[in-house]
């Protein structure tokens, strides 16, 4: 199969570009709610590990939401994540024209005392100040959507089975440093990579006609 055919399917079957695992920083991008979310951090293991923790918090709050008219203005957001030593994740909005951009500070570890439910509600709060941010909504309309998914469980959601930064950690291959990656120079692709939207997920364009 010729090399532009590949990419084809890739961009119309994957919608992700097969290597965003290598160099540094390392990325994910995914679209959902009518917004394109672009994620990055550093190649060593426990930056990207944060970094996917933040990642499956955001992406499971807005399944949450996806049922709920949230008069989103269709955008790009982009979150430069990197641990630190703080006891809670941190967040700063960073000067950009063209999207919303944040720098978050993810905690290196968390303390041994820390609660389970508390450790979760932290990163949960991050996720849903972005997603605030995103919507035309007064605050007092978003608090009280907000306010309706934590009555129906998102928190149980959040909080299912494992922390999200142990159970990443447990999927990562065994015996391999992921800082290697960094090393490895990015294939460049010939076609443009957007993300796939699901059905479920997708901007509720009616609401701006």
């Amino acid at each position: 199969m010729p090399t532009p055919e590949i990419e084809r399917k890739i961009a119309e079957e994957l919608g992700q570009n097969p290597f965003g695992d290598v160099e540094s920083p390392r990325s994910a991008t995914w679209a959902a709610l009518g917004v394109t979310w672009t994620i990055q951090s550093g190649a060593d293991r426990d930056s990207w590990l944060a970094t996917l923790e933040l990642a499956a918090t955001l992406q499971i709050t807005q399944v949450d939401f996806a049922d709920a008219d949230l008069l989103i203005i269709p955008s790009s957001v982009f979150l430069d994540v990197h641990v630190a030593d703080v006891d809670k994740p941190e967040i700063f909005q960073l000067p950009d024209n063209g999207r919303l951009a944040w720098r978050v500070a993810m905690p290196k570890r968390y303390r041994q005392d820390a609660e389970f439910d508390e450790v979760v509600m932290h990163v949960a709060s991050i996720a849903i100040a972005i997603l605030g941010q995103t919507t035309a909504l007064t605050l007092e309309a978003f608090e009280g959507l907000v306010h309706a998914r934590f009555q129906r469980g998102l928190a149980h959601r959040l909080a299912s089975v494992r922390p999200a930064r142990e159970l990443m950690n447990f999927a990562q291959p065994e015996g391999f440093e992921l800082g290697r990656l960094a090393t490895v120079s990015k294939f460049v692709l010939g076609h443009t990579i957007k993300p796939i939207e699901a059905d479920e997920l997708a901007w509720r364009a009616w609401a701006w006609l």
